[in-house]
């Protein structure tokens, strides 16, 4: 009946919260609507799971998931070229998109934090959108710049990425410059970049020049890498929220230490030093420790004693920069732990997109956005 009345529909929604949490995939499948175009669907947690391979309509061109997600590894489709993918609720192992299920996408909105790929590329792909909200972490983003500067083939004619959670800019720089310059790029390298925030204003006229294929003198990785910024992290009488800390921004909030490791940052942490210093230094300071009282959020400083955090060691070499970043995130995760979290929400307060032709900065203010300056 379906296909009878229906069949000739283009655009069709529907949602899982209407039909008593149960969406029935027979309305969907490959047989029912032979004009559908655009499908958006909104799903539940109690949605029943559709088969293996289930085949969305043929001619179907976007698809829109909202909701829960965990029902994607069973979908694909021959000819979808859209897909976004919108989740409320992040699960705790991501969900797995596989190419081989989606062979003809060339833009793709995700949440990186919630969705993970496996196979060996989207051949197709384009235009990338990592959706990230403010409150989360932006580990996610910059692993996608680390995963991509070593496997380029992966995705082999990307041109645009947005991120709605900055990456961090050593990394950043690396897959600009290895992806735009490698053999075969002349006619497929990455020309845009949008940010749902702020960028440092000394590395938007390189961040241009790499997207249109040009050499640049820029800062150096360590200079653009948050390591470089541990003497600020250390001193916690500097303002400056954690966020903006790890993206090279300033700003005014006050930093509360909450643990041993920043509250005597300057014996656990010295700037620079070796780990077997920091190693002497952290059993020094273990006696210090001993007879403080533990406030609430404190950590014990026999758990201390068992971290022994390392001091950050950035390498010197980009293929070293690359291998080590997990290690570098986990210390930074530590250190994140020595605050009170407080965040400020200064670089959510602009917005930059930026071409191989300009660089186009907004700014909002109670009346909402305005465009700031576009400069060529």
């Amino acid at each position: 009946m379906v296909r009878q009345f229906f069949g000739h529909i283009r655009d069709v929604n529907m949602s899982a919260y209407t039909l008593d949490a149960k969406l029935p995939w027979d309305l969907v499948d490959s047989s029912q609507f032979e004009s559908l175009e655009t499908l958006s669907l909104s799903l539940s947690e109690g949605q029943d799971i559709p088969p293996d391979g289930f085949q969305l309509p043929v001619g179907l061109e976007s698809l829109d998931i909202s909701g829960m997600h965990y029902h994607l590894p069973n979908l694909s489709s021959n000819t979808v070229t859209s897909l976004v993918i919108d989740s409320f609720r992040a699960p705790k192992t991501p969900t797995t998109l596989n190419p081989e299920f989606w062979p003809s996408i060339t833009e793709l909105s995700i949440p990186p934090s919630a969705i993970g790929w496996s196979g060996e590329c989207f051949k197709h792909l384009r235009s990338i959108d990592l959706e990230v909200d403010w409150d989360e972490d932006w580990d996610y983003t910059t692993q996608f710049c680390r995963d991509l500067a070593l496997y380029p083939e992966y995705i082999p004619v990307l041109q645009q990425i947005h991120f709605s959670g900055p990456p961090e800019w050593d990394i950043l720089c690396i897959l600009l410059e290895r992806y735009n310059f490698r053999t075969g790029s002349e006619d497929t390298r990455i020309s845009s970049i949008s940010f749902g925030g702020d960028v440092p204003f000394y590395l938007l006229d390189p961040i241009k020049d790499l997207c249109a294929g040009k050499f640049v003198d820029r800062p150096s990785n360590f200079d653009l890498s948050w390591v470089s910024n541990m003497d600020i992290i250390y001193d916690q009488n500097l303002p400056g929220c954690m966020k903006c800390i790890k993206t090279l921004l300033s700003c005014y909030i006050s930093r509360k230490g909450t643990s041993p490791t920043t509250r005597h940052a300057d014996y656990v942490f010295p700037f620079r030093r070796t780990h077997r210093d920091a190693d002497a230094i952290s059993d020094y300071c273990l006696d210090i420790l001993m007879d403080l009282p533990l406030e609430d959020g404190m950590i014990d400083p026999v758990e201390f004693r068992m971290r022994k955090l390392p001091v950050p060691v950035y390498p010197a070499t980009e293929d070293e920069i690359l291998a080590t970043w997990n290690e570098r995130e986990e210390v930074w995760k530590m250190l994140k732990k020595g605050t009170d979290g407080s965040v400020c929400s200064g670089w959510c307060r602009r917005r930059v997109l930026i071409t191989e032709e300009k660089v186009s900065v907004w700014g909002s203010n109670n009346a909402g956005w305005y465009l700031m300056s576009d400069e060529v």
